[in-house]
């Protein structure tokens, strides 16, 4: 029971470790990736699934395409300066929490997009992502997680802030 229970724990705390990724769900043990045709991205490691043609398109003609890619980019390279710029919420923390709450985040190994909803000014899109544990180098973690967009009255697109540690804290 002990071990169970000091199992638990560390699998919570892993999870907590992934800053900006409160409102994932880890993938359950029962759900197989479906093997998909990947399209090389020269940038970060996102792929556009078995859709890519329909997931591409349909973010290339909301014009969110460059500003998603731009995004997880900048996610992976680590910029957290950049990352805040491209945020959006009404209680986003000042920068400096920001920054120093993202710099723990484990880094991203894959990004692919499974789903993506477009209604007026807001799109969802379903991404399963892999990251890696960087305190235990060759074990990686993947989930589901829904990226929230909002586009701007003058067209531009933000990325929306919905990890209850960054819009729940207020400095």
């Amino acid at each position: 029971m002990h071990t169970v229970f000091r199992s638990l724990v560390s699998w919570a705390g892993s999870l907590a470790l992934l800053a900006g990724c409160a409102t994932n769900s880890p993938m359950p043990p029962h759900t197989a990736p479906v093997a998909v045709a990947s399209v090389p991205v020269v940038v970060a490691p996102i792929d556009y699934g078995a859709a890519t043609a329909q997931h591409r398109q349909s973010l290339a003609q909301a014009g969110l395409l460059p500003t998603f890619e731009n995004y997880w980019n900048t996610h992976v390279a680590k910029n957290w300066q950049q990352l805040f710029n491209m945020e959006h919420t009404k209680n986003l923390p000042s920068a400096e929490f920001y920054m120093a709450y993202h710099a723990k985040a484990w880094p991203v190994l894959a990004i692919e997009v499974v789903g993506v909803e477009l209604q007026d000014q807001q799109a969802t899109l379903t991404l399963q992502m892999r990251f890696q544990n960087p305190d235990k180098k060759g074990r990686e973690h993947a989930l589901y997680r829904k990226d929230q967009w909002t586009r701007t009255d003058d067209g531009r697109w933000l990325h929306v802030v919905t990890d209850p540690m960054l819009v729940g804290v207020h400095h």
